[in-house]
């Protein structure tokens, strides 16, 4: 029975993760401020799970809301030196990442990438704590 439940919590958090990745993406390339409805529009998702969502990615200061319903990302996201200087830089933390990795012999690539994606979330989290103290 906890397997069952297990499950379906990981499920959902799958098809959160899933709903967050389309709005953000959608905020991305719009690389402008959008109402809530035009989100949900573009998303497919209803707007009681947009607003949902938003709110959650609002206090994880992802997005910012700047009118009643109007939502853009961060800047981050949209400015193009922004992006290129987050780009180089990942790309050089995959490649150390990937050069220090410690794989079984049977891994496939898939498994590299899951390893090299899990052990970036770590590394993210641990520069965080670092940094806030």
């Amino acid at each position: 029975m906890q397997k069952k439940n297990s499950k379906k919590i990981k499920n959902n958090s799958i098809e959160e993760d899933s709903a967050r990745f389309k709005i953000i993406s959608t905020l991305i390339k719009k690389e402008d401020s959008m109402l809530l409805s035009d989100i949900a529009k573009e998303t497919g998702l209803v707007p009681q799970h947009v607003f949902y969502h938003l709110k959650k990615m609002k206090d994880k200061n992802i997005v910012i809301q700047i009118k009643d319903k109007e939502y853009v990302c961060q800047p981050l996201f949209i400015d193009a030196n922004i992006k290129d200087d987050l780009d180089s830089l990942m790309k050089v933390i995959t490649r150390i990442i990937l050069r220090e990795l410690i794989m079984p012999e049977n891994s496939n690539e898939d498994d590299m990438q899951k390893a090299v994606i899990a052990n970036l979330e770590v590394f993210i989290q641990n520069f965080a704590i670092e940094i806030m103290d």
